[in-house]
């Protein structure tokens, strides 16, 4: 490959006026300066330097900071040393251009910062974590499943164990505990400082509505008055009766229970409010003590059942009350 002249002297020109910028740079960062400031801003203190160095520094605010206070001294000092003092420990990097000094943010050093910064946060939040353990309970004893929060925080909190006890972590050693529990009258009960908090909860009469069950769930007996048919123990005990559904007979409204064999002790035909379905049973669905049978179920956790009707093995004077959910309830 041959080289022209001309070709050459672009390369001779170009090599000079690098060199040239390179000379340039040296002088400017060779100019001596004597600077003395006291608690003062990095700021002010590149403003006293442009005067006495005779230079220009550029740089963006939004990228260089310098609002830190600096305390420096320099006598006879080269530019370039005291700009590597007074800026190389803050993270800023310079480059001269012309009579024009470029500062930049050190990736490194900003990087470093924020690493510092992010381990200082983590030990603070770690000294300031307050320990909180205690036990709750009633009259009784240990209440197990009691809910307890942090009062204004949707995150801290927990609940009692088996016995009643509990360890909750909370920011620091302020705030207020909320103790909650289904049936009990809630309790807020002010940190200030203390690790063990124990605390007795009351009943709240007001709380224990009574509920009625429906099919497999429960509803308030508010709820559901016109829904729901009651006959009570005292209206069992009135006649000489041998089979449950033989007690039904006449005390219901919208029940209808009748006899249709005359085969002794056989069951009678129980029906709420008519006859629901063409092909398939009208029998009513029998929820006993909270567990629902069919006239199939054999079994019940609390005893056995006869194939048949579940009310076939039911002594009458066992039974309490009787309660059926005649219409619609939500």
């Amino acid at each position: 490959m041959r080289i022209t002249f001309s070709q050459l002297l672009i390369a001779l020109i170009l090599s000079g006026v690098s060199f040239a910028k390179s000379l340039a740079a040296q002088d400017v960062l060779k100019r001596t300066v004597s600077i003395t400031v006291a608690n003062s801003t990095l700021e002010n203190t590149l403003k006293k330097l442009e005067k006495d160095a005779s230079v220009k520094f550029v740089y963006s605010k939004n990228i260089v900071r310098t609002e830190q206070k600096i305390s420096f001294v320099s006598t006879d000092l080269d530019l370039k040393d005291v700009l590597d003092k007074l800026l190389t420990p803050n993270g800023i990097l310079y480059r001269v251009i012309s009579d024009r000094i470029v500062l930049n943010a050190n990736p490194e050093y900003l990087e470093a910062k924020k690493a510092e910064a992010e381990r200082i946060a983590m030990a603070e939040a770690a000294m300031n974590v307050f320990a909180i353990k205690g036990k709750v309970t009633d009259e009784t004893g240990p209440l197990p499943g009691v809910n307890i929060r942090l009062k204004g925080s949707q995150t801290t909190g927990t609940t009692t164990d088996a016995n009643g006890n509990y360890s909750l972590s909370i920011p620091d050693g302020t705030g207020i505990l909320e103790f909650s529990f289904v049936g009990y009258a809630t309790q807020e009960i002010a940190v200030g400082g203390r690790s063990v908090i124990n605390v007795s909860l009351q009943p709240n009469a007001k709380s224990l509505n009574e509920v009625v069950v429906i099919g497999y769930g429960t509803q308030k007996r508010s709820n559901v008055t016109g829904a729901v048919a009651t006959l009570k123990n005292e209206n069992l005990d009135e006649r000489a009766i041998s089979r449950v559904d033989q007690a039904l007979v006449g005390q219901l409204a919208g029940v209808t229970v009748k006899q249709t064999t005359g085969v002794p002790g056989k069951a009678f035909s129980v029906q709420v409010r008519g006859s629901g379905s063409i092909s398939a049973g009208n029998e009513p669905l029998y929820v006993i003590d909270g567990f629902p049978l069919t006239t199939n179920s054999s079994n019940v956790s609390s005893g056995s059942f006869s194939t048949g009707n579940p009310l076939d093995n039911i002594n009458p004077n066992d039974i309490e009350s009787i309660e059926v959910l005649k219409d619609a309830a939500g």
